[in-house]
């Protein structure tokens, strides 16, 4: 199963004893203003997945498996098939 951009950058933040000597990547970008949020995904200028899709409409929050929900192109647009 995928996961959302996201939730994917969140993930790799965790500690883990098998990357304990990796370096600390930053995310790239920078953090979107919330008094004028970008247009589509407000994560797009910053996700490494983004698609065009992403920077034109907001993805609908989906169910993308029991009990989980996200609001990302990679779970609902036809080109992430």
């Amino acid at each position: 199963m995928s996961r959302s951009a996201s939730t994917s950058v969140a993930a790799s933040t965790i500690p883990s004893a098998a990357r304990r000597k990796q370096a600390f990547k930053p995310l790239g970008g920078e953090l979107p203003s919330p008094l004028a949020p970008p247009p589509g995904c407000p994560f797009h200028p910053r996700c490494p997945q983004a698609m065009a899709v992403c920077r034109e409409i907001r993805p609908p929050l989906a169910e993308i498996a029991p009990g989980r929900s996200a609001a990302c192109h990679l779970h609902t647009a036809p080109e992430a098939a």
